[in-house]
């Protein structure tokens, strides 16, 4: 038994460490000069806004796996997304990068099913980014983490749309 919650457990860090990396390469993708650019406006949000969810989920998530109890509630600490959204490039690397440290040191310590679940919402939330990261770099002609592309395969991308990978 324990030695299938220790397979668990490497998994979990391995899907972590995946997703963080697209998140990184997104991150890295946007030009400081195009962060608050809404390329599907007004339907979506503005590329700090998707950095600023995701940083601010993290932080909840990285409470709650900490405390067994998810929640949203600014008495928790948690920064307000529209500060977070005009935070600049390097700041968003900064968060994006310790936020990470965060969930991977709270990962080594799930000890439970429902913190297994906490972490499985986590990552489905941060992938649902990347799929609006995608089309967003995809509008602009921005260039796709490499990370990204080598994870959901490069025969998924087509040159014919003037997307361009980047080494990330």
């Amino acid at each position: 038994m324990q030695n299938a919650h220790a397979e668990r457990i490497r998994n979990f860090k391995y899907a972590w460490r995946n997703c963080n990396a697209a998140t990184l390469g997104f991150a890295n993708a946007v030009p400081e000069g195009n962060l608050q650019t809404k390329p599907f406006e007004p339907r979506f949000k503005s590329f700090s806004w998707e950095f600023a969810c995701i940083t601010r989920t993290r932080v909840a998530y990285s409470l709650g796996l900490q405390t067994g109890k998810l929640s949203f509630a600014a008495e928790h600490g948690l920064q307000d997304k529209a500060e977070l959204a005009k935070r600049s490039k390097a700041n968003i690397l900064d968060d994006v990068i310790q936020s990470s440290a965060n969930i991977l040191l709270e990962i080594g310590r799930i000890d439970s099913p429902e913190r297994e679940n906490m972490l499985t919402w986590l990552l489905q939330h941060e992938r649902i980014h990347h799929g609006k990261l995608l089309l967003y770099c995809s509008n602009m002609k921005l260039k796709l983490p490499g990370s990204f592309v080598k994870t959901w395969g490069k025969e998924n991308f087509s040159n014919a749309h003037s997307i361009k990978q980047a080494r990330i």
